[in-house]
């Protein structure tokens, strides 16, 4: 039996399932392969750096003061760190490694966003720590 015979005959929810998860997966490879490819080159590392780090940028300053201030974890490596997890679990997605365990990973990651960055939805309302949502 091949393989696309083997998804057709897959219940709709398994395949919606297996569709949702190749998906998410790719938009993880990409993504991770995208920002590994800025933070390895020398000529464009400093300004994805800058992009995550600056006053504008996707960690605040209040993480950057906790993460940064030993000297031990500098951005360029907690970056690379991320972005080669990011690589790394949108290739275990693909496959249908580990996706359990990466959902996890994921929920946790996605509540402390919601946590961290303040988004405005009130008119009129200002937020004294501006972010890219601001």
């Amino acid at each position: 039996m091949s393989i696309f015979t083997q998804i057709r005959t897959q219940p709709p929810l398994q395949l919606s399932a297996l569709i949702l998860r190749i998906g998410l997966g790719l938009l993880f490879l990409i993504g991770g392969t995208s920002k590994l490819g800025q933070l390895l080159d020398p000529a464009r590392e400093a300004a994805i750096v800058e992009a995550y780090t600056g006053t504008a940028g996707y960690i605040n300053q209040f993480f950057i003061d906790y993460l940064f201030s030993s000297g031990l974890l500098t951005p360029w490596f907690f970056l690379t760190t991320l972005s080669t997890f990011e690589f790394l679990s949108g290739v275990a997605l693909i496959l249908g490694l580990f996706v359990r365990p990466l959902s996890l990973i994921y929920a946790f990651l996605l509540w402390t966003f919601v946590i961290a960055l303040p988004v405005i939805t009130t008119p009129g309302v200002e937020v004294s720590v501006k972010t890219f949502t601001s």
